[in-house]
């Protein structure tokens, strides 16, 4: 498995993006699934960042249908209580978006067929212990 940490510069739009298409190249790679994964679908429902990263057209879907397929990668949408239901054998890529240390951990361990976890922090440093306890990727983006 792959852990990726991404530390946000000023813009987060910039990083939602970053991490959305990192993620997209990982499940493209690998004829994966991607999910994202939010605290709450009105987190996702009234992100800036999200709509910038995605698109009008692609936000609307993915907001509206819980899904949405960009490229030839099928894209849906859960949240923190919903990613529990995804089961052990999944094996897509998951991008967590401003995670809370405990929750990542929890998923980390819970999916343990996971190809690849981005992890999209939203307080700088909040997850530097997750990442190293992974050996994860620190993505710096400027």
């Amino acid at each position: 498995m792959e852990y990726y940490l991404i530390r946000p510069c000023k813009d987060n739009s910039k990083a939602t993006k970053e991490a959305i298409l990192r993620g997209l190249a990982l499940a493209k790679s690998e004829s994966k699934k991607l999910i994202l994964v939010v605290s709450a679908y009105s987190q996702a429902r009234d992100s800036s960042c999200l709509r910038v990263a995605l698109g009008a057209a692609n936000f609307a879907a993915l907001n509206k249908n819980r899904r949405v397929v960009i490229g030839s990668v099928d894209i849906h949408l859960m949240t923190t209580k919903s990613i529990s239901e995804v089961g052990m054998g999944f094996q897509g890529v998951i991008v967590y978006l401003w995670p809370q240390d405990n929750i990542l951990r929890t998923i980390t361990t819970d999916l343990p067929n996971i190809k690849a976890i981005l992890a999209l922090e939203w307080n700088p440093e909040s997850l530097e212990g997750w990442r190293r306890e992974m050996n994860g990727t620190l993505i710096t983006l400027e």
